[in-house]
Order: structure tokens, then C-alpha cells, then sequence
């Protein structure tokens, strides 16, 4: 029997007559996925217009008969053909560039060693960790040891600069070796090069040619337009940088299936409090129990939306968050899962003669730098936040934290809490609020919470 040939550019191509029928039968049960925004607005009668029920990974070129599959999908595939006991050859298409120079001059510490032995073994995968574990130290001590020049895709303006200053420090760069695409900037040619994703699909074609190395940062909140432009580079190297494990869209295996799988996971041995230079100070732990009820039948939606409307609970959160602010040192981030209850609490906030500012996904760019330029710089006190909008966002000196309503996916609170400790520096004033409920079902919710902060050395 002859080798069946894979053919690795940009995507992986694999003629569709040498694969025996249940092997295609598996990789397409494997890559093809339901599309939660499809389901979603038929829950809610809403239309459906040009949106497809299956998000596909997988899918047959008509003009050479080849099956054609997202590169993230490689080692499983290795995996599917030496199960199925399939000889394979690999062509390698993927663009080969000369190399240049990088000069690593970083340290790692004993948590970061397994993330910085692991990761090089992989040319496609994610790195996972929350914020402030040292991803980007990792990823600039891999960028130096392949030698070839990177791109990295953020989201923000504030992301970018802040790629920027870590390579200038840790890769021994200066500001012309640094390339980049964002905030009026569309420079190419250069061994690093950080792009916003927005300005980055207009000048795509432009940068293709030059990148050998793609990175993803944040790929876990990162849209599915990233991943399809993303996929449009044919470099030999992807790699995708996580705070959390899993997307709260549903959609984490086909985010695998573009990136790669999920190669490290970076868990400092002592909490995040190892790492962040805090000392001994801890934040503050401060459960307040509510008065709220509700006859759950695994109704969570219905039983949030009633548990953000309770006026009592509300009252209760804002008097905490009014006390705190009181003291004009205290810098507080409010967080809830709708927002429509961040609007009752800043109104019953300025009520009380006091002051803040909400920022969601459907914030404008320009007010949402308005708003956190006031917050650093001490002049606004209070910001509010859902859950989803947490890693848009960069704060200074956060010390109070406020989860005003239960969460649902525990990667957003470890996404909470790195924000805090990353930004907080040991204040030894930190501390986070949270509201136990009578229900059972919030009650286990709680308990989960419990055990994160107890692993960031949160003390009652």
C-alpha cells in the first residue's frame, strides 16, 4: 500500500481517495461543530440569516478532490493515522525565511521550567495560564530560539504597547527592530512585528510573505474572524496564548482546531501571589450573606435575571461599594454577568453622591480610554464590567474587587483575580467581596469561587 501524503502549508491537504471511509467519518465528526449562535437565536425565536448550523474545520476542495483540515488539528491527525495504522508521508509547504537574531535575556521561574521545556516540542498548540503567570516570558524565550521573524495579534492599542516594551526589555530590541500595525502605525519588514486585529485584516496580504512565527495572544476570547484571517499565514510556527482553559462560547475544540491543542499549562506553585511580588500581603476575603431566594429548576438564566433585578441584594452591594470608596485611595472593579444590573447599581451609586463608569463590549474604543485614562489616574474611583469584557481591559492598581452576581464559568474569576494581583502590587488594602445566596445551586457556585481565592491566599 502506498503512503498517503500530507501536504502542510496554511492548511492541511490530504487526497480524499486514499483515506478509508470511516477515517473521514471520524475527522469530520471530530471537526465539524454546532454553531452556539445558530442554536441560540432558535431558543429565542431570533432570525437565523446567513448564519450556517455547523461551523465547519473540515471540508472537500471540489477543483483537486483534496480534504482539506486547519493545521491546529496536525498531532491529532498523527495521532488518528498511527491508531488506524496508516503510513504517511509529510510534504512541508509551509514558507521557510532566513533567520534573525534575538537575545533572550530573561529568567524563568521553577513553575514557568515545564511550560519552557514543553512548548518548543510543539509547532502548533496553546499555551494556557492566568494573567500575570509569565506567558509572555515563555513565549519571547521561544520567539529566540527559533530564530525567524514573529508576528503577534493582539486586541487593544494597550496590548500592543505593552508587547512592545516587554520585547524591548527582555529580546534586547530597540524601537526600530519592532514593527507595528494599529493606532496610525502600518510598519512591515521588521523580526517583530505586534498588530491590532482590526488594522491587521487590511494590510494581511502585505505581511503574509514576511511571518514565520504567528502568535495569538488571548486566543481564548479572540473572535472566529482572527482564526480565519490567522489561518491565512502559512508560517511553520502557531501559537495561541490562553488565560483560561476553555471559550465561554462553547467553541474551544475548534478554537484547538485552528491553533493547536493545548500543549502547557502554567500553575505557579504557590498561587499567583508567587510571582507578582505581593510579600505576605494577601487580599481580603469578605463574604456577605443576601436575602435572595429562588425556586431554581435548572432555570439559569431566568434565576440570574430575577437575582440581578432584587432591589434588597442591590442595596446591599452598593452600600458596600459606597463604604469602600469612601476612602479616596480605594480603586474598585464591579463585575456582573448582565448589564442592565451594572446600570441599577451605578444608578443607585450616584444616588448616593458618588460616581462611575460602565464599560462593555459595546463600549467605543475612544471612551473606553477615556474611562480607564480617568481610572489610573485616580480620578474615577469605580468602574463596572461584565464578565465577558474582562480581558479587554487594563487597569492600574485595582484593590477592591466586587463580584456582584454569581458566575457561571470559573475561568472568568481566575481571570478576575490576575487581574487584580497583576495590577494591584501587593496593596496589602486589596480585597474582594463576594455575596453568599440562599439557593443551593448559587451555594456550590460560591464553593467554587471559595477555592480559587484560597489559592491566591485570600484570608476571611
Amino acid at each position: 500500500m502506498e503512503k498517503i501524503i500530507i501536504k502542510l502549508d496554511n492548511r492541511i491537504r490530504i487526497q480524499k481517495k486514499d483515506l478509508p471511509p470511516e477515517v473521514i467519518a471520524l475527522l469530520e465528526k471530530r471537526l465539524i461543530f454546532k454553531n452556539p449562535i445558530y442554536y441560540t437565536n432558535e431558543q429565542y425565536g431570533r432570525p437565523n440569516y446567513g448564519i450556517e448550523p455547523t461551523l465547519r474545520c473540515i471540508w472537500e476542495d471540489k477543483d483537486t478532490s483534496d480534504l482539506v483540515i486547519t493545521r491546529g488539528f496536525f498531532a491529532e491527525l498523527i495521532r488518528i493515522f498511527h491508531k488506524a495504522r496508516l503510513e504517511f508521508e509529510l510534504k512541508d509547504f509551509t514558507q521557510s525565511l532566513q533567520e534573525v537574531d534575538f537575545n533572550f535575556n530573561g529568567a524563568y521561574y521553577g513553575y514557568q521550567y515545564e511550560a519552557w521545556y514543553e512548548v518548543p516540542k510543539h509547532r502548533f498548540g496553546i499555551l494556557v495560564g492566568p494573567l500575570g503567570c509569565g506567558k509572555k516570558i515563555i513565549t519571547l524565550s521561544l520567539i529566540a530560539r527559533r530564530r525567524i521573524p514573529t508576528l503577534v495579534i493582539v486586541a487593544t492599542k494597550r496590548q500592543m504597547y505593552i508587547w512592545k516594551e516587554t520585547a524591548i526589555r527582555f529580546l534586547d530590541l530597540n524601537d526600530k527592530d519592532i514593527g507595528l500595525v494599529g493606532d496610525g502605525y502600518r510598519e512591515f519588514g521588521k523580526k517583530f512585528t505586534v498588530a491590532i486585529t482590526l488594522t491587521l485584516y487590511k494590510i494581511i496580504e502585505q505581511l503574509k510573505p514576511q511571518i514565520g512565527f504567528l502568535i495569538i495572544d488571548q486566543c481564548d476570547k479572540a473572535s472566529l474572524k482572527v482564526f480565519f484571517k490567522a489561518s491565512m499565514f502559512n508560517c511553520p510556527y502557531v501559537l495561541g496564548l490562553a488565560n483560561a482553559s476553555k471559550r465561554s462560547d462553547r467553541l474551544t475544540r475548534l478554537m484547538c482546531a485552528y491553533i493547536g491543542p493545548r500543549v502547557c499549562e502554567i500553575w505557579p506553585e504557590d498561587g499567583w501571589t508567587s510571582f507578582q511580588g505581593l510579600g505576605k500581603a494577601r487580599p481580603a476575603l469578605k463574604i456577605k450573606p443576601t436575602s435572595f431566594t429562588y425556586n431554581y429548576k435548572d432555570d439559569w438564566h431566568e434565576m440570574i435575571t430575577t437575582l440581578c433585578q432584587d432591589e434588597e441584594r442591590n442595596r446591599l452591594i452598593t452600600a458596600d461599594i459606597l463604604q469602600e470608596t469612601a476612602n479616596p485611595s480605594i480603586k474598585a472593579l464591579v463585575i456582573s454577568e448582565r448589564i442592565n444590573h451594572l446600570e441599577m447599581l451605578l444608578q443607585q451609586i450616584k444616588r448616593g453622591y458618588s460616581d462611575g463608569a460602565i464599560i462593555t463590549g459595546y463600549t467605543s474604543n475612544k471612551e473606553r480610554e477615556y474611562i480607564t485614562s480617568r481610572f489610573d489616574r485616580g480620578k474615577l474611583q469605580i468602574i463596572l464590567i461584565t464578565f465577558k469584557t474582562i480581558s479587554t481591559i487594563e487597569l492600574k492598581k485595582i484593590n477592591r474587587l466586587f463580584i456582584a452576581s454569581p458566575v457561571k464559568y470559573d475561568d472568568h474569576i481566575v481571570q478576575i483575580i490576575g487581574k487584580m494581583l497583576g495590577t494591584g502590587q501587593g496593596d496589602p488594602q486589596s480585597a474582594i467581596y463576594d455575596y453568599r445566596e440562599k439557593p443551593e445551586v448559587l451555594t456550590r457556585s460560591l464553593n467554587r469561587r471559595l477555592k480559587i481565592y484560597r489559592a491566591v491566599g485570600a484570608s476571611i
